[in-house]
């Protein structure tokens, strides 16, 4: 028969059918099928851990069909995986995993639901999103990807659709302040967003590492961070933790732990600068060579005296030593890099000159007072740093936007390690590098403006939000019916519910949709509220293209083989999506888009993605697709270690951010003081969002702060109804709330109690858990393992029965607050009251 287009698509929709992507090609091209004579014999399958979002390379190990164990792929210079990923075998043979489709039968929330066919469900969803089409409005549709199995395909199937409102969870994740911060030092465009594999610690050469806001071995990127974190210790190196609880791991006896308050992080840092400045610690060198430390700057303004920034070469005024003027810097002879001085009638200090002043303005006993750490730590750590400079480091954090201030916090972490000199040096913060791969599919520019970009563009305070990177606008947009009305989301591996603070405000939103469609493996709190549940494989059982976003300093490129077959009723996502898409699609325009990976399944984009990879000359020499193949993973030529002038918009590091000081400068001049607070460009304490609200806490009341562990992660049930990690974790208490011995004796309390705890403005909702009373808590803090519990949600305790059925989940009743201006998600900036459960 010759293949026309017409006839394409009649035997493409007959292969659909079964279990394959196309007719008789199984999508697991890459994975060799077990057969008898396998039977006793052991086989290795690489693939990358999906138990989080790290995508960490291991090999599977399966003897007759059945998964037995998982290792750490060894074909890395760091092979590690955490718990999470050696457990995933739980995970896939979990017997409450969903096992065919689902369609609501009682009210949302109400976790009721029927089994049905997958033509039904599939044309329950389909008929809907050709009703929105046909009137007019696929931009109605919400599309929450995250965990998905269709990478690439998906956003491409949506955008041709006709909607670009993608919700990602990077707002309360990567996609956050922590970018902005290092973004604001190391510039990068307009709005600098610098990755977390744009710079990390040198673990392993490293005399001191400061860790603020990050646990290298209790949370995520075992690969490659917790492998070069375990050199680093087995090389000597000592770790100062600032944190207001003792996290797990970092070294129990010998790493000294700087409990600091909840929010507390900014006064420590001004009082640690101050101490830099006042004994003359700073690297005197590498701040006149790769910073802008001597840039002149109008002391009312806090702008440049001059900066010419269009130039192929940057350059701006500063004030030389030798001629004793205020001149251009490619001019001068010595530029001060710290000066006093009048320009043309304009009162001008250096940028270090005003960074030291600010310093001084806050005494190192406030430091001490607002940050809960004293000053003999303050000043030890100072020249413990100095000591060992630029051999050390202070993280950057990571994970979320904590509290309001979290941008001013990551701003003076990058700074701060400017002063010290220590980017680039061996044993300090040394550069990334990644392979890029590209898409085959394309996209559809004509679409109607998103959700995102419409707050970005016209709703104060969201000015400098990434869209694409900002999931809690859903509920404002819902509640405004701006920019138009928001009609259907579909889930795609996503739970904004339990995975959003503000998460109940969300589900307030999913009750107004006309539809709520999902497609995941397990159950998570935004399930509860579709109307059709689509049952997703796991990581284990299907293929996927290649992955290369890793934090590393080297490029890296791995293969996902499938492992096992499909269990249940379960179709891997380009099965539903290519489902989907003839549904929704004309003939077409289906045979135009998709013909091609229908045809070649995931080696298809494999293929493109081998064709158009770009590396250069040094890269090129190492790689072969066979090599790839055979051992799971590619790891390139590591970036140099040597200092680096940065697109900043003076062409240096700018360890005085003008991209601060032109927010700071803009904000004033609209009249919004409270806000450009948190932008200014020198060492400041911009309050939290709680410290607006009570100046102090009464005896009852407590910050939620979470932590992740090697145990669970994120919100999602592959850890969550874990058996092994749960036969570890009860060992430690994972799913109890953690608080000070003094405080919790004081309120009557005792470990082991269950108590209630609620957010102060949202009494309603209360959540109970186990209390632990520990001397490893700062006693303004209550903690909690993140995703472990069911939280406000116990319904899901039906769904997920080897979860705790109580347990704190600070998203559930956490407020729908954003961090002014650039808009993320301040994930512990609340105040919520505890008291023994009735």
């Amino acid at each position: 028969m010759k293949l026309t287009r017409r006839n394409f698509i009649k035997t493409s929709v007959a292969g659909l059918a079964g279990t394959t992507i196309i007719s008789g090609v199984p999508l697991k091209a890459e994975a060799r099928e077990i057969t008898s004579a396998d039977y006793g014999v052991e086989n290795n399958v690489f693939l990358t851990c999906r138990m989080c979002a790290q995508n960490c390379p291991m090999v599977a190990y399966v003897r007759d069909g059945r998964l037995v164990r998982i290792e750490a792929n060894p074909n890395t210079p760091y092979p590690s995986i955490c718990g999470r990923g050696r457990a995933a075998a739980a995970a896939l043979y979990d017997p409450q995993r969903i096992k065919t489709p689902l369609i609501r039968t009682g009210k949302r929330g109400s976790g009721e639901f029927r089994s049905a066919s997958w033509n039904e469900a599939l044309d329950l969803i389909g008929n809907k999103m050709l009703q929105l089409r046909d009137e007019g409005e696929p931009h109605s549709v919400a599309y929450f990807p995250r965990f998905n199995t269709a990478s690439l395909l998906d956003d491409t199937i949506f955008n041709l659709y006709g909607t670009d409102n993608v919700f990602s969870y990077g707002d309360t994740c990567f996609g956050s302040t922590n970018q902005l911060g290092l973004g604001s030092v190391f510039g990068g465009g307009e709005e600098p967003r610098q990755g977390n594999s744009s710079v990390m610690g040198d673990y392993e050469n490293a005399k001191l590492a400061v860790l603020i806001g990050r646990n290298p071995v209790g949370g995520l990127v075992a690969f490659p961070w917790g492998g070069m974190f375990g050199r680093g210790r087995k090389n000597g190196m000592k770790t100062v933790l600032v944190d207001p609880k003792k996290s797990l791991g970092v070294g129990e006896t010998d790493t000294e732990w700087l409990p600091v308050i909840p929010g507390g992080d900014i006064p420590f840092l001004i009082g640690l600068a101050g101490e830099i400045f006042k004994n003359n610690y700073y690297d005197e060198a590498f701040l006149r060579e790769y910073t802008n430390a001597d840039i002149l700057i109008n002391t009312e303004t806090l702008l440049p005296v001059y900066l010419d920034s269009e130039s192929d070469e940057p350059d701006y005024m500063v004030y030389d030593e030798v001629s004793k003027t205020a001149i251009m810097k490619s001019e001068a002879e010595r530029p001060a890099i710290f000066a006093d001085c009048e320009v043309d009638g304009v009162k001008a200090k250096t940028a270090l000159q005003l960074l030291k002043e600010s310093c001084e303005k806050f005494t190192l006993d406030q430091a001490a007072e607002k940050s809960g750490i004293s000053k003999e730590q303050i000043i030890k750590l100072a020249k413990d740093l100095n000591d060992v400079k630029p051999a050390c480091f202070l993280e950057r954090g990571y994970r979320s936007t904590r509290y309001f201030n979290s941008l001013h916090e990551k701003y003076l972490i990058s700074s701060i390690n400017g002063l010290l000199g220590v980017y680039g040096r061996k044993g300090g913060l040394i550069y990334g590098r990644y392979a890029y791969l590209d898409t085959p599919f394309s996209y559809n520019d004509s679409n109607e403006i998103s959700v995102n970009m419409w707050f970005k563009e016209n709703v104060k305070g969201f000015e400098l939000a990434d869209p694409y990177n900002l999931r809690r606008t859903f509920p404002l947009a819902v509640e405004m019916g701006e920019p138009y009305p928001l009609r259907m989301v579909f889930l795609n591996g996503q739970n904004p519910v339990g995975g959003s603070v503000g998460g109940h405000k969300i589900a307030e939103a999913f009750e107004k949709m006309e539809m709520v469609a999902a497609i995941s493996p397990f159950w998570n709190e935004s399930l509860l509220y579709a109307d059709v549940i689509l049952p997703d494989t796991t990581f284990l059982e299907r293929s996927e293209p290649l992955f290369g976003a890793y934090k590393a300093t080297f490029p890296v490129l791995t293969v996902h083989n499938q492992v096992v077959e499909p269990m249940f009723d379960t179709r891997n996502g380009y099965w539903i999506m290519l489902a989907l898409a003839k549904r929704i699609f004309t003939d077409d325009e289906y045979y135009d888009n998709f013909h091609d990976f229908e045809l070649g399944g995931v080696n298809y984009i494999v293929d493109y993605q081998i064709e158009n990879l770009a590396l250069d000359d040094e890269d090129a020499a190492t790689f072969s697709r066979r090599k790839l193949i055979e051992d799971g993973v590619w790891c390139g030529v590591p970036a140099p270690v040597k200092p680096m002038n940065k697109p900043t918009p003076s062409g240096k590091l700018e360890v005085y951010s003008l991209f601060m000081a032109n927010w700071h400068n803009r904000l004033l001049e609209e009249d919004r003081k409270d806000e450009a607070r948190y932008y200014s460009p020198l060492y400041d304490y911009p309050p939290t969002y709680y410290q607006t609200k009570k100046e102090k806490l009464d005896n009852d009341e407590f910050i939620p702060i979470t932590g992740f562990s090697p145990l669970s992660s994120f919100t999602g049930a592959q850890t969550r109804n874990n058996i092994l990690l749960k036969n570890v974790g009860e060992k430690l208490n994972y799913s109890a709330v953690f608080i000070n011995t003094k405080r919790g004796k004081d309120l009557g309390l005792s470990s082991g109690d269950i108590i209630e705890i609620f957010n102060i403005e949202e009494p309603s909702l209360i959540i109970k858990s186990e209390v632990q009373l520990t001397e490893t808590v700062e006693p303004h803090a209550l903690f909690s393992f993140y995703g472990v519990g069911t939280g406000l949600y116990t319904k899901l305790s039906e769904k997920l029965s080897v979860a705790c059925p109580i347990g704190f989940n600070p998203n559930h009743i956490g407020n729908l607050t954003f961090m002014p201006v650039e808009a993320s998600a301040p994930s512990q900036d609340f105040i919520v009251k505890i008291r023994r459960a009735k």
